[in-house]
């Protein structure tokens, strides 16, 4: 029989944002953070020292003795801190770390949290319903770039986007814990308001359940929520570290629950959090599905009359890569680790891999009549967004365009399709609100941020001594892609060299044309810039000058309008010589 966690994680990844969590105080234990009650039972305490009476160890009893009810969490808070400020500041200390605290990991986000953050970051899951009041899932979340919206009172219900247009819904059953009105004595558990009630017959109706942490036996109206509940649209995982209570094996029973026994939520959530990026590297497009892709990209480019094929071929690959590119992969806004660029540089990759082949074939064998395809499939992808402000992450972003241009811009110099070189080096980023053009993609290619080679060699696994290291990865990264068009690794090397000098010289020339001042001219320090340098007077450049100057207006960039003229192109490559002779590595 199949492991329940491997059933949980198949489910998952075929339906996205399908399942809702719901967590229980058994996920903030091992973070040292009280449940309610523990927080009532140490309050009453406190209350009992001051009036000098012992409690025989429990202090809930000796409360209901004295005051003649049962300890309200609301009324006593309000009874030993008269304002709201003095209240927060009185809670304070049972969920928030002190320094020592913080230094051995307490009161902080576990790896559970930390997992099902990234779970959410990654699409999977945008409803998180919890009986904690804690602030420890808004805290792993925000590490991940994700600001999700609260519900922690029935007020904010009504104001909250509906659930399926959210990144992410954080329910709180029973308030946070800067809010007087938490619940957690057994009336205040036994029923919810009818907002309440609404939402969560809406959640248990049309979305999966993942519990955890969750026992089942104190809380009446969660228990009656799931109770009426008579859809089975999708199932419901029950986690457990041994046993479960009797009543909670009878809301199993009724819920159809698959019980899945683990070690600890940490473990557990890692894990799954493990299987589903193992999932996602598996599935990510087959040699053969992109072939098949290709293959019906070159036969729409035999005839006028596939036309429309080639369009919608290229539209929903480029949707699907920036669907994917947009929405899969979460951020880290307080500390980038270079083990996660890494692995987001892989996933860029997978992401990219199929327009990337379509790209290429499409610059390499067509006659022009789609080079407009080039240049929207390219300002698409170089116009995703992330939810961050890290420099690194937002710089990063830009590697699937640059990929994207390098495989078209290569393949057209291979062909002499100079017509797709220019719709290549013509696409621009624009702002996703308003589609209005922001600047030349080529402006961002090669990411400037990452000519630093430590840092880029950090990223890519090259060695630190290459001068050009981003360079170099993408020149081996591409290698099996082109392979078909070059067979000849000399060939290869060469036709690499001159895209990136074409690349170096359209951005030289577009500033020269716009701004006139030469103090402001910058390219990509591509591979030629070492050759040319170590190698000067015998230099790859100079050989470049004497084709334009042989080709004249002939020459295919001229022709095909990359550049006005040859004299603008041998200024621009002029510009290039005198800069690479001063580059110091």
């Amino acid at each position: 029989m199949i492991d329940p966690l491997l059933s949980l994680s198949f489910s998952l990844q075929s339906n996205k944002s399908a399942y809702a969590l719901m967590l229980g105080s058994g996920m903030s234990r091992s973070a040292q953070i009280p449940t309610g009650w523990e927080v009532l039972k140490d309050l009453t305490g406190q209350i009992a020292v001051l009036e000098n009476e012992k409690t025989d160890n429990d202090p809930i009893a000796w409360y209901a003795k004295k005051y003649g009810e049962a300890p309200d969490y609301s009324k006593v808070l309000e009874a030993v801190a008269k304002s709201p400020a003095e209240r927060s500041n009185l809670l304070r200390k049972y969920f928030e770390p002190t320094d020592e605290e913080r230094e051995r990991g307490e009161k902080m986000p576990t790896s559970a949290h930390e997992a099902i953050a990234k779970l959410v970051a990654a699409g999977y899951i945008k409803v998180i319903v919890t009986t904690n009041f804690d602030r420890l899932m808004e805290m792993a979340l925000e590490k991940q770039g994700i600001t999700p919206i609260i519900i922690a009172s029935k007020d904010s219900i009504k104001g909250a986007p509906p659930l399926a247009h959210s990144e992410c819904t954080l329910i709180k059953l029973h308030g946070d814990y800067r809010d007087a009105r938490i619940r957690n004595t057994v009336d205040e558990l036994s029923t919810y308001d009818p907002a309440t009630n609404k939402l969560l017959d809406q959640i248990f109706d049309e979305y999966g359940l993942i519990i955890s942490g969750w026992s089942g036996d104190w809380d009446t109206a969660l228990r009656a929520a799931l109770q009426r509940c008579n859809t089975y649209r999708y199932t419901t995982y029950w986690t457990s570290r041994g046993e479960l209570s009797e009543a909670a094996k009878e809301l199993a029973k009724v819920r159809r629950a698959q019980i899945i026994t683990i070690p600890s939520a940490d473990s557990f959530f890692t894990e799954l959090e493990q299987k589903l990026t193992a999932l996602e590297e598996y599935d990510r497009p087959h040699s053969l599905s992109v072939k098949t892709a290709v293959a019906s990209l070159k036969k729409g480019l035999t005839d006028d009359k596939y036309r429309i094929q080639v369009h919608e071929l290229l539209f929903e690959e480029c949707e699907r890569a920036y669907k994917d590119l947009t929405t899969n992969f979460g951020t880290n806004p307080n500390d980038v680790q270079v083990s996660e660029l890494r692995d987001r540089l892989k996933r860029y990759d997978a992401s990219a891999e199929m327009l990337q082949a379509l790209i290429a074939n499409l610059a390499y064998y067509d006659e022009g009549k789609h080079s407009r395809e080039i240049t929207r499939c390219l300002s698409r992808i170089a116009s995703h967004q992330l939810p961050n402000g890290i420099v690194s992450l937002m710089e990063l972003r830009h590697y699937p365009a640059t990929l994207l241009v390098y495989s078209s811009g290569i393949a057209s110099v291979v062909s002499d399709r100079y017509e797709n070189l220019k719709a290549t080096f013509d696409a621009k980023e624009t702002d996703p609100t308003s589609d209005t053009p922001i600047q030349p993609i080529i402006n961002n290619a090669n990411c400037k941020p990452y000519q630093n080679n430590h840092f880029t060699s950090s990223i890519t696994g090259r060695q630190e001594n290459e001068y050009t290291p981003l360079s170099e990865h993408l020149m081996v990264t591409l290698r099996p892609l082109l392979r078909e068009f070059i067979p000849d690794e000399a060939e290869y090397e060469k036709m690499f060299d001159k895209f990136e000098i074409l690349l170096a010289m359209k951005m030289t020339d577009d500033i020269l044309h716009r701004d006139g001042d030469h103090s402001w001219i910058w390219f990509p320090s591509g591979r030629f810039t070492w050759k040319a340098r170590r190698h000067y007077g015998n230099t790859i450049l100079v050989d470049f000058e004497n084709e334009i100057k042989t080709e004249g207006q002939e020459w295919g960039p001229v022709n095909a309008g990359i550049f006005q003229s040859t004299e603008d192109a041998i200024a621009a490559l002029g510009e290039i010589t005198s800069r690479v002779k001063q580059l110091q590595w």
